[in-house]
């Protein structure tokens, strides 16, 4: 089908239930999009439309388009052309992100500024299931409510898409303006027909419209080590005067790599850790008594106080886990914030039967240390913009018509306590530390006094009222 583009946006159809069809979008000769998406083959006269996947084509207007995609005529007539996006101006009505349809894993490139939280984000528009990782984009000013914008990378000859960080530009490095942000990716060789012999490399982005639109840099900063090699993730470290990745390997194994222009690295250490797997971090954490220590963590959420110097993870302590559940995975930290805290989020893996999307992103929360007879425990708070918008409720029965509800559930030595949280019973037993959440049944360790709810929509956050 040839298509003229007329329009700022192209919206393709999708039908959820359909087959695995390749969709491939050229300009003249130029390939400018792959993806596989799912179509509805034996549709007649009206396509059945779950939702849209939205390609933003503004810089295409008065060009035409190629499309080839095995589909039925009325699939064809049903891609649309519109001047603007209606769905992303749709407000989100809960503080848990989550995309206006397709599917979504990681949170990438975190990072601050000009009064704005930015969240990327692993991304499949075409499929409410894993596939064509592209970076959506969302942008907040408290770290509760989101608005998505246009997706932000797709795929390309390299390769889809992986997870990421950012890094702001202060000392303009690389030979980009200061203060730009920049995006550290892996490209994913491999994984598609039209990457089909590429490896997989880490590689750089930026943007000059403060995160909007990114400028892929064409060569890698990384190349190819091992099959899984991902997820590089990059802080400067001020008394060494130069710039650390920490980097997935294989099986439990990562990588340590330094740079003093963001451009050139050196693997300085390869090291396992133990059950820890996927999108590493390390980063000095602050305990409440004003000390600093490194911890190392990895997606599944264990972590380890450690003794870092730069190039070298020189002891690793007692791997120790941050959840209780499985369904938070691949957190990663914000860069650039101004009063310093460490505010971390993670991608939530409920199912979402029934919906156009899939994926969930936590409720943002602050990071701290807390030591107890010489040992050190991971505190997640949820970030104080939660405590100052906060509905609490403390009661044994409870009424309300909002999105999001608080309740903490506090409990005497030995006792326990009920209550209904808009329909669903909550349980928390001191003696034995466990807690129920409707069917969902939580292990408390250590007796504390009483655990902390966040209701909000299908989702339901649990913390013991210490955040450990």
């Amino acid at each position: 089908m040839r298509l003229e583009i007329t329009e700022k946006y192209l919206k393709i159809p999708i039908n959820k239930g359909g087959e695995i069809q390749r969709l491939r979008i050229f300009e003249k000769e130029q390939l400018l999009w792959e993806f596989r998406m799912p179509v509805e083959m034996s549709a007649e006269n009206s396509y059945p439309v779950d939702f849209y996947a939205v390609l933003p084509v503004e810089k295409y207007m008065g060009k035409a388009f190629n499309i080839d995609l095995d589909a039925p005529k009325c699939c064809m007539d049903a891609f649309l052309q519109t001047p603007e996006w209606e769905e992303l101006n749709m407000e989100q009505p809960c503080i848990h992100f989550h995309p206006v349809s397709g599917w979504m894993n990681d949170p990438n490139g975190l990072y601050y500024q000009n009064g704005k939280y930015h969240l990327y984000f692993q991304y499949n528009p075409f499929h409410v299931e894993w596939e064509n990782m592209c970076w959506g984009h969302a942008v907040s000013e408290d770290l509760l409510h989101w608005k998505q914008l246009d997706t932000v990378m797709f795929p390309d000859e390299d390769g889809v898409i992986f997870s990421g960080c950012a890094v702001m530009n202060e000392r303009g490095e690389a030979g980009l303006p200061k203060d730009v942000p920049m995006f550290f990716y892996t490209s994913t060789g491999g994984r598609s027909d039209w990457a089909v012999d590429k490896k997989v490399v880490q590689k750089m982005a930026y943007s000059l419209d403060q995160g909007q639109t990114f400028i892929k840099v064409e060569e890698p900063v990384l190349e190819f080590i091992v099959d899984e090699n991902r997820d590089p993730k990059i802080y400067r470290h001020e008394e060494k005067q130069h710039y650390y990745m920490v980097l997935y390997l294989v099986g439990n194994e990562f990588g340590i790599f330094t740079s003093t222009d963001l451009k050139t690295w050196e693997m300085t250490q390869r090291f396992s850790a133990g059950k820890c797997n996927e999108c590493p971090d390390l980063r000095q954490i602050t305990c409440q008594n004003g000390e600093k220590k490194w911890v190392f963590w990895s997606a599944d959420g264990f972590y380890s106080i450690c003794e870092f110097d730069g190039q070298s993870i020189t002891s690793f302590g007692e791997i120790q886990e941050a959840y209780l559940t499985k369904y938070s995975y691949a957190a990663q930290t914000y860069v650039g914030n101004p009063d310093k805290r460490v505010i971390s989020v993670a991608w939530l893996r409920p199912e979402n039967t029934g919906e156009n999307f899939t994926g969930y992103q936590s409720l943002p929360r602050e990071l701290s240390l807390v030591k107890d007879d010489g040992s050190y425990t991971l505190c997640q708070r949820p970030v104080r913009e939660y405590f100052e918008q906060r509905k609490e409720i403390v009661s044994d029965t409870m009424v309300a018509q909002t999105n999001v509800l608080t309740a903490e559930l506090l409990a005497e030595p030995g006792g326990s306590v009920k209550a209904d949280l808009a329909g669903i019973s909550c349980y928390y037993d001191r003696e034995s530390g466990v807690c129920m959440i409707g069917e969902q049944r939580l292990q408390f360790s250590g007796q504390p006094a009483g655990v902390q709810v966040i209701l909000d929509g299908k989702l339901a956050e649990v913390s013991d009222l210490e955040y450990r």
